[in-house]
């Protein structure tokens, strides 16, 4: 009952870990992962679905990709935020932030719903009553359309519209009271709610269960009494009749443990939490209790029982409101999304795309880019989450933490047992995080042990061809040795071959028949004929002869005091003994050169066979790859690089992008550089911390622009030059003034040129440190310029510090860095003719 969330809801076998053994029986890689948590409950239901409502209600639908036939993943996007959204039938749904292989070619009911739902926003995401049932909704009034998720027995994923008609699913199904397929409407009705019955119905619906379950316990006693009758009827046997047998047997049935009376009272509640709300209630009441799934309704009285069960259905109720909305059924604690995410702009994604674009922008990896306004799920609630762990130990391998679970609430308020080890739990800031992180290692085990497995079996195949060809040649060998011998057994038996070729050719001379022939011999060996007793045996058809020999002197009796064994040596009898002679020895020479290019053959043939075993390895690695999805920056759809003072230096692909740069992402303080050749683009360097832009960073940017103009393929030098972007304004040429058309931007006053750059660009590999290393990494791309001209040396345009700190310092120590300065600066000096784009 512990591994059935609900009664009459079988799950499959959860899912193991990926630590595995080779199993010599069967042949396979063996799990060694104890059993951990693979299903959703309720109450994990309830806390994920308030947890990705502030971050998905209000996103478009971009597109639909299936992973496989179960496994479905919503790509969700609005203004400055995308997101992922994973849905397997039967079992979970949460925000993923890693990347998975998507079909090739999407399946008919991938297509569908991207017919139905596709470019349509997100409205609302809600549970159906309290079963593990989610009800998405896209659109508003008779446009909507709901995609219905189920978690129990083998899922479902079905696409309703506004009046909950199902368009399209996974999988119909029907029972006595319902029906789910094509054009039926959904059975909302069936979902489970909180209590079968009100707290203070409790005595009497208990009292009814438990009758029911003893008279249940009787009628399969007594339908077991019968059967048993009917089969000593059949044997003829007299026996005494069931209610006979009945009436002295004393019935003993076992007593029904508190944790399934209680899920039977409050169907909302997993296993977990009804143990755990009666070790509460428990605590509550001052009773002692070890452990709660082995107490039974014997082990207290029926008021005792009815009171506790009360209680820790009170315990469960809260446990949900925890987790729940005032709007959600039964009510809850958590605060309310404000309305309104409806209003965010559409955004206008390529359905092709990939999910390097899907998550959320992070922290700048420079200090001058702009903060962005915080996505509106920032302002939702946030409901945490915790992975508990247990300590594996295989030997002879060294103990690890596999996972067990992931829960909503801190462990001990919903999970089986009690952590003992700090290490044992996991916090997480989301409870969709915390869910995402659990399976995603369950899959990358899974993945881990379906490589192994895939490598056992590619190098078992490339053993096998190993063996073949190894045997061929061992053949060989043995062909090769046996006809030497068999030449030296003739030649040592010169005499006896030429009689008894004599014989038998002379025998066949007096045309006899064959059988008559081969009938005397056999004769002839039973007489004791010297020469017929070697005669093995005649095959006239091709003149050949098997013939038993023996003389060969062995080392180990080199006297010849101890019989011989005979050996079966072949003899033509068209041949003289030495011609037999001399085709043995010529068929051992072709059995040689055969046996030489066999090994030649055979080694070309496992070379390869081990090059395709490691192509076929790396295929197999590139498909069951899951890689976290890389946050990516606002500038990287445009051209740009970071320059060696950590300034963004961005330029458009198109004008229409130049245009886009030049509208949303520009401040007073940034610099235009440009060059009065043909194709140059335009190249912005971000300032927002304001100060003046360094020149080794100017003179990068105009590296930039004059690359990327026809100055390149003619190979001309020439000189860049730059102003403010206050200088520059979009739009026609003014009716006076001093001005400058540039790509479409009007630019007044002064120009300031920069000296001729080498047309030089470079390729840098951009690192990404966690926030633990960020710290020790500031200011390693300082401008040294700026801390020549008494600036924070920064880049972005940092301030500079504080002059009530510099006045602290020693004057010996300010002496010391003037002079490490001044160093810096000429170092720098040198190095600026050869400074190119980073």
């Amino acid at each position: 009952w512990l591994n059935a969330p609900y009664p009459g809801r079988v799950d499959p076998h959860p899912q193991r870990g990926s630590q595995f053994r080779f199993c010599r029986r069967s042949g396979r890689l063996r799990s060694l992962i104890p059993m951990v948590k693979s299903r959703f409950s309720s109450l994990d239901v309830r806390a994920m679905v308030n947890s990705i409502r502030p971050s998905i209600v209000g996103c478009k639908l971009t597109n639909i990709y299936d992973l496989n036939s179960r496994v479905y993943i919503l790509k969700l996007a609005r203004k400055d935020f995308k997101c992922f959204l994973l849905l397997e039938s039967g079992v979970r749904f949460h925000l993923t932030g890693y990347s998975r292989d998507k079909s090739a070619i999407p399946s008919s009911y991938t297509m569908k719903l991207r017919k139905h739902i596709r470019t349509r926003r997100l409205t609302g995401i809600e549970q159906v009553g309290c079963d593990r049932i989610i009800d998405i909704t896209f659109g508003h009034g008779e446009t909507a359309f709901h995609l219905i998720l189920e978690l129990y027995v083998s899922g479902n994923l079905l696409l309703t519209d506004h009046e909950y008609r199902i368009l399209a699913l996974l999988r119909s199904h029907s029972d006595e009271h319902s029906k789910v397929a094509l054009r039926e409407l959904y059975p909302l009705s069936g979902a489970i709610g909180l209590l079968t019955v009100p707290v203070d119905e409790f005595p009497r619906a208990i009292d009814e269960m438990l009758n029911l379950v003893s008279q249940r316990q009787e009628n399969q006693e007594l339908k077991e009494l019968e059967v048993d009758d009917e089969k000593a009827k059949a044997a003829g046997k007299k026996t005494e009749s069931a209610f006979a047998k009945r009436s002295k047997k004393r019935v003993s049935h076992s007593a029904m443990p508190l944790p399934q009376l209680l899920h039977r009272l409050a169907p909302f509640a997993d296993p977990a939490l009804c143990a755990n709300s009666i070790a509460k209630a428990m605590s509550a009441a001052d009773l002692p209790c070890e452990n709660a799934f082995k107490l039974t309704v014997d082990d207290y009285a029926f008021e005792d029982v009815v009171e506790l069960l009360q209680r820790a259905a009170e315990v469960a109720l809260e446990t949900l409101r925890s987790v729940s909305r005032p709007c959600d059924v039964g009510g809850g604690s958590m605060p309310v999304l404000e309305e309104g995410a409806d209003d965010g702009e559409d955004v206008d994604e390529d359905d092709d795309a990939e999910e390097d674009a899907a998550a959320p922008p992070a922290d700048r990896p420079a200090e001058d880019a702009p903060q962005k306004p915080k996505p509106q799920e920032a302002a939702g609630p946030k409901l945490p989450g915790w992975i508990l762990r247990r300590r594996v130990h295989v030997p002879p391998t060294e103990p690890y933490w596999a996972n067990d679970e992931f829960m909503p609430l801190p462990p001990g308020d919903c999970s089986r047992a009690q952590p003992t080890e700090p290490e044992a739990v996991v916090p997480f800031p989301t409870f969709h995080q915390c869910v995402d992180e659990f399976y995603t290692m369950i899959e990358e085990h899974r993945a881990v042990e379906q490589k192994a497995q895939h490598a056992k079996t590619v190098f078992d195949k490339v053993e096998r061809i190993r063996a073949d060809q190894g045997r061929r040649v061992e053949q060989l060998e043995a062909e090769q040795t046996a006809s030497e011998r068999q030449a030296r057994l003739i030649e040592a038996n010169v005499e006896l071959v030429e009689r008894a070729l004599a014989m038998v050719n002379a025998m066949l001379a007096s045309q006899i028949d064959w059988g008559d022939l081969w009938r005397e011999v056999k004769r002839q060996q039973r007489l004791g004929h010297p020469i017929a007793q070697h005669i093995h045996a005649l095959d006239l058809e091709r003149s050949t002869m098997q013939f038993l020999l023996s003389g060969l002197e062995d080392d180990e009796d080199p006297d010849g005091e101890e019989d011989r064994p005979m050996e079966v040596v072949p003899l033509d009898l068209n041949l003289t003994p030495h011609a037999n002679v001399a085709l043995l020895h010529s068929k051992r020479k072709e059995t040689r050169d055969k046996t030489s290019r066999t090994v030649v053959s055979a080694e070309a043939a496992i070379k390869q066979a081990e090059r395709r075993a490691q192509q076929d390895l790396q295929k197999f690695q590139l498909k069951q790859t899951i890689r976290r999805v890389r946050q990516t920056w606002w500038f990287e759809k445009f051209f740009w690089f970071i320059s060696s003072e950590n300034y963004v230096v961005v330029a458009g692909h198109d004008a229409q992008q130049t245009e886009q740069i030049f509208a949303k992402h520009l401040g007073p303080k940034d610099v235009l550089v440009q060059a009065d050749v043909a194709g140059a683009r335009s190249c912005f360097v971000r300032n927002p911390g304001g100060g003046e832009v360094p020149p080794a960073t100017l003179r990068e940017a105009g590296t930039m622009t004059l690359c990327h103009s026809s100055a390149w393929d003619k190979r001309i030098i020439i000189s860049a030059w730059w102003v403010p972007v206050e200088q520059v304004t979009r739009g026609g040429p003014p009716a006076e003034g001093d001005f400058v058309l540039v790509d479409g931007f009007v630019v007044r006053g002064r120009r300031h040129f920069m000296p001729p750059a080498h047309l030089e660009m470079g390729l840098t590999l951009l690192f990404h440190v966690g926030d633990s290393s960020a710290s020790r990494h500031r200011g390693e791309r300082r401008s040294r310029y700026l801390e020549a001209m008494g600036g924070a040396g920064e880049g972005g345009g940092a301030p500079a510090a504080e002059a009530d700190e510099e006045s602290e310092e020693s004057e010996e120590d300010r002496e010391m860095e003037e002079e490490e300065e001044a160093h810096e600066s000429d170092k720098d000096e040198e190095e600026s003719a050869t400074e190119t784009e980073q």
